[in-house]
């Protein structure tokens, strides 16, 4: 899976037209952005003319060209604007896999003998000083985003938006922005959970786990190495850490000795949360929640995958009355679109061979 806009590979596939095509995907149609399908239908020779071109399909389908804050966008996730009328995906995905047969999850893939997978959330007791800090955190993040907000609506009124347009995209651009915007508070979120998670991870040690433990910011996965370090005493060296800088033959080398059974512990980030295996740990948790709920689920699919033959444990930390709150209700309603759109009478028919 290929979705780079100018794809030699893609080139090659389109040119050729061979008679039978497979393309195999482990994240876009269940986790990912309707652009994520792109190079698949492409791929597949399934795409209506009509639709052919990337730009014409990202228009119909996803957020299109927006520039908020001077940033542009293309690409992102736009279920709902399908879904409020403007376009209709059940009957275009439909009539682009009518003779496709797509398998969405390990249980309708029909996969035997997969262990379960339990998700637990932990509920964080922050202290008053904790709480003092986050409270000027999201002060700064509200300062922010007003000011923010305030300069997407001036640059689309000169532009001659509509009016009715304006909130909606300042509504969207703002959404795109949370990461940045809410910055400080992820940060002081982050280091809270991380020592929350002290105790928690002593228990699992005590119990003969090795779990893997992800960050969404380097910065939080540099603290939480530290801290689980010093919790870990005369076996600090046995606690890991993963991040995008850990260069290609580190990681293989780390990944083969986690596999062989070394290690206490190891605190990553989303650079290791796709296309490896560590099946030899069961226990997933998570310090920090990702904007988007695919990177948690491709996360937990590296202990919960072929090969796997315990049960699987998912750990989240929460902290209540927090940005964690919006953020799980922004990962249920991003998963709820997909659901909509995959979870209809149409899909279930095409799942018998």
């Amino acid at each position: 899976h290929d979705s780079a806009t100018a794809s030699t590979f893609l080139a090659a596939v389109t040119r050729a037209r061979p008679t039978v095509r497979l393309a195999l995907s482990g994240t876009s149609v269940p986790n990912g952005r309707p652009m994520g399908l792109y190079t698949i239908l492409r791929l597949l020779g399934a795409l209506p003319a009509a639709y052919s071109r990337r730009t014409v399909y990202g228009r119909a389908f996803c957020l299109g060209k927006l520039k908020p804050m001077g940033r542009k966008r293309n690409g992102a996730v736009n279920w709902k604007r399908a879904f409020d009328g403007r376009t209709d995906p059940i009957g275009f995905v439909e009539k682009v896999f009518a003779k496709a047969q797509l398998r969405r999850t390990k249980a309708e893939a029909k996969i035997q003998g997969m262990p379960a997978k339990v998700r637990t959330r932990l509920d964080v007791a922050c202290t008053w000083r904790d709480r003092m800090e986050l409270a000027e955190a999201e002060d700064e993040a509200k300062r922010i985003t007003h000011r923010l907000a305030e300069e997407l609506r001036c640059d689309l009124t000169d532009e001659g938006i509509a009016e009715d347009q304006i909130e909606l995209q300042v509504r969207r651009a703002l959404l795109t922005q949370a990461s940045r915007t809410h910055a400080r508070s992820r940060k002081v979120l982050g280091r809270i959970k991380a020592r929350a998670a002290v105790d928690a991870l002593k228990e699992l040690w005590a119990q003969g786990e090795r779990p893997l433990l992800f960050c969404d910011l380097v910065e939080t996965a540099d603290y939480a190495h530290e801290v689980f370090s010093k919790a870990a005493g005369s076996k600090s060296a046995e606690v890991w850490k993963g991040t995008g800088k850990t260069s290609t033959l580190s990681r293989q080398a780390m990944m083969d000795r986690w596999q062989a059974g070394e290690g206490k512990a190891w605190v990553l980030t989303r650079a290791f949360s796709s296309g490896i295996t560590l099946t030899s740990s069961r226990v997933v948790g998570f310090v920090e929640r990702y904007w988007d709920p695919k990177w948690e689920l491709q996360a937990e699919d590296r202990v919960h995958r072929i090969g796997q033959t315990e049960d699987c444990s998912i750990l989240v930390w929460h902290v209540p009355n927090s940005l964690d709150d919006a953020m799980d209700a922004l990962a249920d309603w991003k998963e709820s679109g997909m659901e909509g759109l995959l979870g209809n009478p149409w899909h279930r028919k095409l799942l018998p061979l």
